[in-house]
């Protein structure tokens, strides 16, 4: 798994470096999909870079409790050990979830249409509370939100 995500950063490093790029800065199309995919490998690039220093830690604080006879440095040693074995442990879960494959529609917008149906004024009350509850799980959720209302004809 850590070789998936150390390509992962490689590429987000390959990417960010080509932002730099004079010609890629005056395409812009080019520039908005090189962001688009930073922006997309962020989240899995600092992970990866977490794991990192968690685990040079690990390796300074067991070098440390090798080469030290001082017990002061053996204790603190200890500390940085465990804080870092902890933090390894913690991330696993992380790096399961960054790994999985993303839906292409996770980034989209959608249109939904509520308008009632033959039955009088009970499916115009029922297209009403439908639409509340959809605004309420897209509030909940953090989701932008907007009804727009069309003319009946």
């Amino acid at each position: 798994m850590l070789e998936k995500l150390k390509k992962i950063a490689d590429k987000y490093e390959q990417l960010s470096q080509q932002l730099y790029d004079p010609e890629i800065g005056s395409d812009q199309q080019k520039a908005m999909k090189i962001n688009r995919e930073l922006s997309s490998l962020r989240e899995s690039y600092e992970l990866y870079k977490q794991i990192e220093t968690a685990t040079h830690q690990l390796n300074e604080a067991k070098q440390l409790l090798e080469n030290e006879s001082d017990a002061d440095t053996i204790e603190l040693a200890k500390a940085q050990l465990e804080e870092a074995q902890v933090q390894l442990e913690g991330m696993d879960e992380k790096v399961q979830l960054a790994l999985l494959p993303q839906d292409p529609n996770d980034d989209k917008n959608i249109f939904l249409e509520i308008r009632p149906a033959a039955g009088g004024d009970e499916s115009g009350l029922f297209a009403a509370e439908l639409l509340r509850m959809y605004l309420r799980y897209a509030e909940r959720n953090g989701w932008k939100a907007e009804v727009i209302e069309h003319e009946r004809s």
